[in-house]
C-alpha cells in the first residue's frame, strides 16, 4: 500500500515485460525478472520498491563486476527503437528528472527532516522508475537499505499515511547526501504521465469503491490520448493505478 491506493496489482506486468524482453535480446541485454531479493528475507514486510535495492549486487555479483544494471519499473513499456542507454555514463548514477515539479516539491518536504544538512532542488530530483547502477553504485544503495532499516517504523507511518513515495525521495536524498554524480537522460526515456488528464478527477475515477471506469475512459482515451508513443521512448504509466491493466 502507499497511501490509500493498494500498488500491487501486477495484472499489466506480461505487456510491460514483452516489450522489455524483446528490446534487451535485441541489443544483446540481459533481462532479469526481479520477483525475489535477499530484500524480501530481510524486510518481508517492506514494499518491494525497497526490497527490489537488493537486486543490483546480486546481478553484479553473478555476471561481474563491470555490469551494468538498469532497474526499470514494472508499470513502464519500451518502445521497440529505443536507442541503447545502457552505456550512457559509465562513472554516474543515470536517470531521468521527475516531471512534476509540485509533487517533487512535497514528497522532498515529506522527508527532508531525516536528512537536515542535505539540500535536494527540483532539478537535481530524479524519478526511480529507471536507475542505471554500477559496481561503483553499491555503496550508495547500501546506504538506502541501510537508512530504511534503522528509521523503517518512522518511514512505514509514512508511506502509509500519504502519497509520498517509498524509496525514491530516500534515493534522492542519499545519492546527494554520499555526493554521488548523477547524469540525466532525456525525458523521453522515462516519459511520466502518460495518459494526461484531471489529477483531481483521478481521486474520484479511481476510489477504490464506485469508482466510475467508464467516464475515466472517455476523458483519458480522447483522441490525443496515445500520442505519447510518438513522443517518447519509455512510457511510464505512473499517474492511473487502474488504467494500467486496461
Amino acid at each position: 500500500m502507499r497511501g490509500s491506493q493498494s500498488r500491487s496489482d501486477l495484472t499489466h506486468l506480461p505487456y510491460a515485460r514483452a516489450t522489455w524482453e524483446w528490446w534487451c535480446q535485441t541489443h544483446g541485454i540481459e533481462f532479469s525478472l526481479v520477483e525475489h531479493t535477499e530484500g524480501v528475507d530481510a524486510f518481508p514486510n517492506a514494499p518491494p520498491t525497497i526490497q527490489r535495492w537488493f537486486a543490483p549486487a546480486a546481478i553484479i555479483a553473478k555476471f561481474g563486476p563491470d555490469t551494468r544494471v538498469a532497474m526499470v519499473d514494472a508499470d513502464t513499456m519500451i518502445r521497440w527503437d529505443t536507442p541503447d542507454f545502457m552505456d550512457h555514463s559509465e562513472n554516474s548514477l543515470v536517470a531521468v528528472r521527475a516531471r512534476n515539479q509540485r509533487w517533487a516539491s512535497k514528497t522532498v518536504a515529506a522527508f527532508q527532516h531525516f536528512f537536515p544538512s542535505v539540500i535536494l532542488s527540483n532539478a537535481d530530483y530524479f524519478n526511480a522508475g529507471i536507475v542505471v547502477v554500477g559496481i561503483n553504485h553499491l555503496t550508495v544503495l547500501s546506504h538506502l537499505i541501510a537508512f530504511y532499516s534503522a528509521n523503517k517504523s518512522e518511514l512505514e507511518q509514512i508511506f502509509r499515511a500519504s502519497d509520498m513515495g517509498t524509496d525514491q525521495t530516500l534515493l534522492n536524498f542519499i545519492v546527494r547526501q554520499d555526493h554521488t554524480q548523477v547524469s540525466f537522460l532525456p525525458k523521453e526515456l522515462n516519459f511520466l504521465n502518460c495518459f494526461d488528464y484531471d489529477p483531481d478527477a483521478r481521486k474520484e475515477y479511481e476510489h477504490e469503491s464506485g469508482h466510475d471506469w467508464s467516464t475515466f475512459a472517455r476523458q483519458a482515451f480522447s483522441k490525443t490520448a496515445f500520442s505519447f508513443i510518438d513522443r517518447a521512448f519509455v512510457w511510464h504509466f505512473t499517474n492511473t493505478i487502474r488504467s494500467r491493466s486496461h
